[in-house]
Order: C-alpha cells, then structure tokens, then sequence
C-alpha cells in the first residue's frame, strides 16, 4: 500500500484556507500514485486558536465527508483524514474521520487520551473507543497525536489485527526525539507499519516519518510542507510475526489490572 503523508502548515482559526490545502494535497498526493493520504491532527481549525473554537468545528464531520469524501471518490483513493474539531451530539471531539476509495466513511475515532497540560481536556471530550477499520482488505488502526504515549492502545489495535498504525499528529519541533523514539517503538514492540503525519509551521515540527514492522525507517520529511510518500510491502507483517509473533504471545489478562 502506498501513503502519502500530506506535511501542511495548519493556519490557526482559518477554516476555509485549511479546507484549501488539505484538498490541494489530497489531489496532490492521488496524483503521485498514493493508494492511501494521510493528513495531520486538527487540521481544519488548529490547535486551540486564541479566540476559542467558536464557529470552527465541524458538525459530525458533515464538511469533511462532503469535500474530501468526494474527492476520495473522484480520485479513487482512501483517505486517513487526520483530525478534526468536531461537533456530535452537543459535544466537541478531536475526530478522525476514514474513507474508502468511494468515498464512504468507513471509520471515525475520537481521541482518546487528551493534552491536559494544553487544556485539551477543557474543550474537548475524551473518546471511548479504538479506532479500527479496514482499507483495500487491510486491517488498520489510528491513534492521535499524545494518544502515542499510551502503548496499550496500539497495543490492543495490533492484537485486534491490525497491520497499519497511522498517526495524525500536531507534534512540537522541540519533543522530535519522542516522535522518533516512541513511533518507532510502537512499530517494534508491535510488529506492524507505523505512519506518523505531522503538521509544519506554528503548530508542529514536521518530520513526518514511516516505519517498517522490524523497526527499519521506510522514509522521514523534513520541517517544511511535503508530500512523504512511503510503499507498505504488506507482506513484511506475515513474516515478522511468523517469525516472532509477539502480538499473539501477549498476555493482557495479566497486566490489564491498573
């Protein structure tokens, strides 16, 4: 499978200048051959804009599904669409929205584990639930952003089978030694392809990068706006785990205690 990283500058609080880009990279990347697009965290508003969310979230990612959706489906390419502010129910999440080729939303997740020290958790609701969902016949899964600090969460994503973890993220240049480290564990401890898309400019450091199951670098951007285009041989997770197979040898019924 081929993934395109769409590396964008996120324009804090400007809406239609970020709905803009991302359709310009989404048509951008469809064009280089990419079977799948990733975008990066928040990418509709930005990171908690000073003047609040206000009229800048989505309402049940209605905008996103009218809009990427049906490019997904004029280009016939699925999209990872990183995440959004989001409206549902009378409460705001931190969503990522999923498509197919045609266009359907086969997936949304909630992030789960929220940045207290940036007051995320004043303004957002936590999500209940892992985010897996199936492209071109693969199992996948997607955690957001401070959700990668949690191991037991793409943890659970690999024991439930998937081959792809894709991360949408609003990484800050000065942690980029946690980025590498921690997307590379994660791709190690669990035997599958890690894909990490981070946003450049005020908001994050770039570098968006890929890993294979062994752990190997399958490709990195650099810190300004790009295209990373990285081949997931999906044939490398059967013989890693044939191989060594720690998903399968884990026991979660002994440390899913605390």
């Amino acid at each position: 499978m081929k993934i395109a990283c769409v590396q964008m500058d996120i324009s804090l609080g400007n809406v239609e200048v970020n709905f803009h880009n991302a359709r310009d990279g989404l048509r951008r990347a469809a064009e280089q051959g990419a079977d799948t697009v990733l975008l990066p965290e928040m990418w509709n508003s930005g990171f908690l804009p000073p003047g609040g969310l206000g009229g800048l979230t989505d309402w049940d990612g209605r905008r996103v599904e009218e809009t990427l959706g049906a490019l997904c489906a004029e280009y016939q390419v699925n999209l990872v669409a990183g995440s959004v502010t989001n409206v549902r129910r009378g409460k705001t999440y931190n969503t990522c929205l999923v498509f197919d080729r045609q266009g359907r939303r086969v997936a949304e997740y909630d992030k789960m584990h929220l940045f207290l020290p940036g007051g995320e958790g004043n303004y957002f609701t936590a999500g209940d639930h892992v985010g897996s969902f199936t492209l071109d016949g693969v199992s996948c899964g997607v955690v957001v952003c401070y959700d990668l600090r949690f191991p037991e969460q793409p943890r659970e994503l690999a024991m439930k089978g998937a081959q792809i973890l894709f991360i949408p993220a609003e990484w800050p240049a000065s942690r980029y030694l946690h980025w590498q480290v921690l997307t590379r564990a994660r791709a190690i401890v669990n035997q599958i392809f890690v894909v990490g898309c981070n946003c450049v400019g005020l908001l994050g450091g770039g570098h968006s990068l890929a890993w294979k199951p062994s752990g190997e670098p399958l490709g990195e951007a650099g810190d300004g706006e790009e295209i990373l285009m990285v081949d997931c041989d999906l044939t490398l997770t059967g013989r890693v785990w044939d191989e060594r197979n720690a998903p399968r040898a884990a026991r979660p019924e002994m440390y899913r205690g605390y």
